[in-house]
């Protein structure tokens, strides 16, 4: 009896020892299991999402537009590309203010997909800096427009404003803070405008996006204009042909860069941008042109009733 219980006593420690973890067993040589239940040196998730670098997310947006699909919606996405990176990565490659002017000057595309996959957009730099270019080139402007307002639209007529008025200062600096001020509000206005009607034929992008865009692409032509208006300024009458000349390019360029700002920042086909660029200015012009022909009919009865 004392045989069997002894044998059974030994068997016992023997399957103890032989158990994985236990001292001097088969679990003792191996390392400890991590706490959480995470063996060490495990793979990873195949779930998990890989991280996105900046350089993948710019040739994405620019895969999107080169192929006239809203940026963003390659792999089936719902708007514009956005950054994964933490905003950490994202302060890291934030670009510095020439960074971004060099960027919509020369490679305008690239640039407004870059600033279009970014979290945070650097909305107050951008806006700070086209809020004082465009009050400076509005001085400009104005102080232009007194200059052709003293002069006669017809030769031997008097001008629309006195010589001697156009040369005081007061009224130079009233016009030219007058032009300032319209111009800060167009900025705003008009980024708002194009946000409304972008988003009522499809647009998907944030309007914090789209107003760093259009802050953006402000500042090239203006910061040409100024320059330009001051040569032209210097010529005289010769330089009446190069403030034209240059104004039409001018206009020409903020078109084009807000063409590729909507399409960037706010998911839109090459149709639906030139939608929303154009066509509402087209239906105030249509509107504008209906009232002065009904002031002109208005008028033309009043004088055969006469």
């Amino acid at each position: 009896m004392d045989d069997r219980r002894q044998e059974g006593q030994q068997g016992v420690e023997a399957e103890a020892a032989a158990a994985p973890g236990a001292p001097g067993g088969a679990g003792a040589a191996g390392a400890p299991e991590p706490a959480g239940g995470d063996p060490a040196g495990s793979a990873p998730d195949p779930a998990a999402p890989a991280p996105v670098s900046r350089e993948q997310e710019e040739r994405r947006a620019e895969a999107d537009l080169a192929a006239d699909r809203p940026p963003g919606q390659a792999g089936g996405g719902a708007g514009p590309v956005r950054g994964n990176g933490g905003a950490g990565r994202e302060a890291e490659d934030q670009p510095g203010l020439v960074d971004w002017v060099y960027g919509v000057i020369f490679t305008p595309r690239p640039t407004f997909a870059r600033l279009a996959a970014m979290e945070r957009p650097p909305l107050g730099l951008l806006l700070t800096v086209a809020v004082i270019v465009t009050a400076l080139s509005g001085l400009v402007q104005g102080a232009a427009v007194v200059r052709d307002l003293a002069v006669p639209v017809v030769p031997g007529e008097e001008p629309l404003l006195p010589p001697d008025v156009a040369r005081s200062p007061g009224m130079v600096l009233a016009m030219g803070v007058t032009a300032a001020v319209i111009s800060v509000v167009a900025l705003f206005v008009g980024a708002g405008f194009l946000h409304l009607v972008a988003d009522l034929v499809g647009g998907r992008g944030t309007g914090v996006h789209l107003l760093a865009a259009i802050a953006l692409g402000s500042l090239p032509p203006n910061l040409i204009g100024i320059p330009l208006e001051a040569l032209a300024s210097r010529l005289g009458e010769g330089g009446a042909g190069l403030r034209n000349l240059g104004a039409v390019a001018i206009i020409v360029w903020s078109v084009v860069l807000t063409y590729h700002a909507l399409r960037a920042t706010k998911g839109l086909s090459r149709s639906d941008a030139l939608i929303v660029l154009f066509v509402p200015g087209l239906i105030l012009t249509g509107l504008a042109v209906l009232v002065i022909v009904a002031l002109v009919a208005a008028a033309a009865a009043g004088l055969a009733g006469m």
